[in-house]
C-alpha cells in the first residue's frame, strides 16, 4: 500500500478533490490541503506550485471559497493566451492530482468594524471578492450589525461572468449589457 501523497513533514500539500468550468476560459478547483494548511482570511491569496516537464512553476492565485468551509480551499483559475502554468492546469489538473501550496497571504481583507463598502472588480478580479462576500454573508448571518455594501462587477460577455449562479444566490446580479462600458 502506498502512503498518502498529502503527507508531509515540511510542505502544505493538497489533492485536487473537484472541478468545474466556470466559463468558457476558467475553471475551479476543490483542494482538500494537508495538516500543515493554517486556514485564511477571505481577500487573501496563495501560492501553487506545479512540474511542468520536470521544471517546478510557481503562481498566485486567490482565494474564491468561504472560509468557513474548514479543510476546503477552491481556487478558480482563467486561461491565459501564453500562461504555461494557467493552460497546464486547465490541461492537466484532474481530480485526485497532488499540488503544492504556500500559505494564505495578503492584506486584502474586510475591516473589523462596520462601515460602508464598496467592491468594484472586473474580469477574473472577481475571485477575492467572491470569497469577502461570503465572509460579508456570515457575518449577517451571525447577527452582525446591518452594513451599506455596493458590489459592482464589470466583464466583456455575460458568458465571461465568473460564479454567477453563486451570486445570484448571495445577491442580485445584474449584467448591464454587452455594449455598454463602465465609467
Amino acid at each position: 500500500m502506498l502512503a498518502n501523497p498529502r503527507w508531509s513533514l515540511t510542505e502544505i500539500r493538497a489533492e485536487v478533490v473537484g472541478r468545474e468550468q466556470q466559463t468558457a476560459d476558467a475553471v475551479s478547483f476543490w483542494l482538500r490541503p494537508n495538516r500543515l494548511w493554517k486556514g485564511f482570511v477571505a481577500g487573501q491569496h496563495v501560492t501553487i506550485s506545479v512540474e511542468i516537464n520536470g521544471v517546478r512553476h510557481t503562481r498566485v492565485y486567490s482565494l474564491s471559497c468561504d472560509p468557513a468551509v474548514a479543510g476546503l480551499l477552491t481556487l478558480t483559475v482563467k486561461r491565459q493566451a501564453d500562461g504555461v502554468v494557467s493552460n497546464w492546469l486547465h490541461d492537466h489538473l484532474q481530480v485526485g492530482s497532488i499540488v503544492t501550496l504556500g500559505e494564505a497571504d495578503g492584506d486584502f481583507v474586510l475591516p473589523q468594524s462596520c462601515c460602508p463598502l464598496l467592491l468594484l472588480s472586473a474580469g477574473s478580479g472577481i475571485t477575492p471578492m467572491l470569497a469577502l462576500l461570503h465572509e460579508l454573508h456570515a457575518r449577517r448571518k451571525a447577527g452582525g450589525v446591518e452594513q451599506d455594501i455596493v458590489f459592482v462587477h464589470v466583464c466583456r460577455h455575460a458568458g465571461d461572468q465568473i460564479f454567477a449562479r453563486e451570486l445570484r444566490e448571495l445577491a442580485a446580479l445584474v449584467f448591464a449589457g454587452e455594449r455598454n462600458r463602465f465609467d
